[in-house]
């Protein structure tokens, strides 16, 4: 599956030098059960949360890490919690929490090449799920539509994603 994830410095280092790095725990609440003992990886399902959460804590996270996560590692899907999350379709909700949907696998699974590609701003790669060439069809990745939505109900080619954040069914 294609995720991002919002990666420090140290992060990036320890795995250009295949070296273990402990993340630092941000708790929050979501929907994640996990077991006592094992340390987890937490990634977003769209490129577009990775950027609110990278820029609400912008001074961690120079870049967003797009990773292709082997679907048979992948521990469970649910859904963060995230406050002042504004969007063109729930932009009511903007003082509550809005659930953002995500997955998590065990730091033990994790391999640095799962890393696909890093930015620093977001493109219609990343919010498309577009990988390079036929990398798509090699890991067997749809690539996603990309719309504009005008708020009357009209769709043009590119543009914001048309979705609820909550529409996303795990």
């Amino acid at each position: 599956m294609i995720v991002y994830r919002c990666l420090t410095s140290n992060e990036m280092i320890s795995m250009i030098n295949n070296k273990d790095y402990q993340t630092a725990l941000i708790k929050g609440d979501n929907t994640f059960h996990y077991e006592l003992g094992i340390s987890y990886k937490h990634f977003f399902i769209y490129a577009d949360h990775a950027n609110y959460f990278r820029k609400k804590n912008g001074i961690f996270y120079p870049v967003i890490g797009q990773f292709v996560i082997p679907n048979e590692i992948i521990k469970e899907t649910g859904f963060g919690f995230y406050s002042d999350v504004k969007t063109m379709r729930n932009d009511k909700l903007y003082n509550w929490y809005m659930p953002l949907p995500e997955l998590i696998i065990s730091e033990e699974d994790f391999k640095s090449y799962y890393l696909y590609k890093i930015e620093s701003e977001l493109y219609s790669d990343f919010i498309e799920k577009r990988l390079n060439k036929d990398d798509n069809v090699k890991f067997n990745e749809p690539i996603e539509d990309y719309f504009i939505y005008d708020g009357k109900g009209k769709h043009g080619m590119t543009g914001y994603l048309d979705y609820s954040y909550a529409d996303y069914i795990l």
